[in-house]
């Protein structure tokens, strides 16, 4: 009879990885605890974050927003609002099954309006500071678009504006040192 000749079915292909994102969107929920200088206190607000790539080391800009609150300096009290916007350096490890650690080293540069609440002359302040902003974060992958993530960071104001409100004068300066932590969820496009 005829040889038989063996026949070969290939092997089924892997599916393909899903690519990686090249951009990185976060919004998170975050509390602020101001702290030293005329008036501390802690503050809710939330949190903008845009990461560009996926590289090991990426460029991050962000913008929050806490307030308003209440703080007394110096006896008077004021109601204030503080927008911080930030740009910095991520360095991220590999991830190690769903979970991926970074840290972030920048400078943010943070807007402070104040109105004083219990002075017959109630007039608004606008004024801000610069400083060099730290943090430290943890990204939970999912197999959607979306990840949630946590987030730990710190600001330092060396010289912080100072309070200012008619009749009393200078009130000390405002808080030079601004912690705070958010959860909140990323959004990988591109």
């Amino acid at each position: 009879p005829p040889p038989i000749e063996a026949v070969r079915a290939a092997p089924p292909e892997a599916p393909a990885a899903p690519a990686v994102a090249r951009l990185h969107l976060d919004l998170g929920a975050t509390a602020d605890a101001v702290l030293g200088g005329a008036g501390s206190t802690i503050a809710p607000g939330i949190l903008f974050r845009i990461a560009f790539g996926h590289r090991p080391l990426v460029p991050v800009v962000g913008l929050g927003v806490s307030g308003p609150f209440d703080l007394d300096a110096g006896g008077v009290g004021f109601r204030q609002w503080r927008a911080t916007a930030d740009v910095n350096v991520r360095a991220a490890n590999r991830a190690t099954g769903r979970t991926r650690v970074f840290v972030e080293f920048g400078a943010a540069i943070e807007l402070l309006a104040d109105r004083a609440t219990t002075l017959a002359v109630a007039q608004s302040q606008v004024s801000y500071a610069v400083g060099p902003r730290a943090a430290a974060g943890l990204l939970l992958a999912t197999r959607r678009k979306w990840s949630p993530f946590f987030l730990i960071h710190a600001a330092w104001f060396p010289d912080a504006p100072e309070l200012f409100a008619l009749p009393a004068g200078d009130l000390g300066r405002a808080a030079p040192w601004n912690l705070g932590a958010t959860a909140g969820v990323s959004w990988g496009l591109l």
